[in-house]
Parts: C-alpha cells; sequence; structure tokens
C-alpha cells in the first residue's frame, strides 16, 4: 500500500475534496481524516497591552523590611 499526504480543509456540511493525487481513475483508496489540533501560542502574551503603575517605586515598603526595624 503506498500513502500519500494532503492537507486540506474540511469545506461546509462536512465535505473533503482531495485533488492532484497521483492514482489512476478508478482505483480503490482508503481515506483515513486526522485532525489536527491547532498550534499553541509560543509567546500568549505577545500583543497585549499591560502598564506600569509606579515602575521606580521599590516593591515592598521601607517600612515593611525587618533590616530596618
Amino acid at each position: 500500500m503506498e500513502a500519500h499526504r494532503v492537507e486540506t480543509i474540511i469545506q461546509s456540511g462536512g465535505t473533503l475534496a482531495v485533488h492532484g493525487l497521483p492514482v489512476a481513475d478508478g482505483a480503490l483508496v482508503e481515506v483515513i481524516v486526522l485532525v489536527k489540533e491547532p498550534r499553541k501560542k509560543v509567546y500568549p502574551l505577545r500583543g497585549t497591552a499591560y502598564r506600569l503603575e509606579d515602575p521606580t517605586e521599590p516593591a515592598v515598603r521601607a517600612t515593611d523590611w525587618e533590616a530596618e526595624r
């Protein structure tokens, strides 16, 4: 059995059309449909907006440091 890989998109109503296969007219074929999973985003936060409230302020108040006590 010879295998040929073709990627296509399912049309409305679940119709599948594959063109240009190197197979003779009238040949008996077996069709197996594998549904591809969508690719996950490599950088999911790319393009999202962010805002720094006060980037020069320390993350912790000086009164909360134990070394200051």
